[in-house]
């Protein structure tokens, strides 16, 4: 399963148009629903803290589902959306679930590397 966030800081005066897009029969929900095989839901959940921030939770039954959205017309039309609504859009990408085995070279090399960045941003030189 792909598991894709997005984090929105949404403009104050959108806030409420920008959550109906996401309820059950919202334009986002229905868009990606009829226009997208392959979502099986989207979760939207609001900051405590921040009243304008936001993170979108799709889960997509494989990659290939998700990759083939994205190119679709229809992701377009929700971008262009989006965007009007959104003072910043973050997307954090598709995450896999369940995680990868070690075993997998693909996954090594992916954890290796991000493993390695870290450690070097925290001053440690020796990764």
């Amino acid at each position: 399963m792909i598991h894709v966030i997005r984090f929105y800081v949404v403009a104050p005066e959108k806030v409420s148009a920008f959550t109906s897009m996401f309820r059950d029969s919202g334009l986002y929900r229905e868009l990606t629903r009829h226009l997208q095989p392959g979502l099986i839901a989207i979760d939207l959940l609001r900051s405590l803290e921040f009243k304008t921030a936001f993170i979108s939770q799709e889960f997509w039954l494989s990659e290939e589902a998700y990759r083939a959205a994205q190119i679709a017309p229809a992701q377009s039309v929700l971008v262009k959306l989006l965007r009007n609504m959104t003072m910043s859009c973050l997307d954090l990408g598709p995450f896999v679930f369940p995680p990868r085995m070690e075993n997998d070279q693909q996954w090594q090399d992916v954890s290796t590397t991000a493993v390695a960045h870290c450690i070097k941003d925290r001053g440690r030189e020796d990764a």
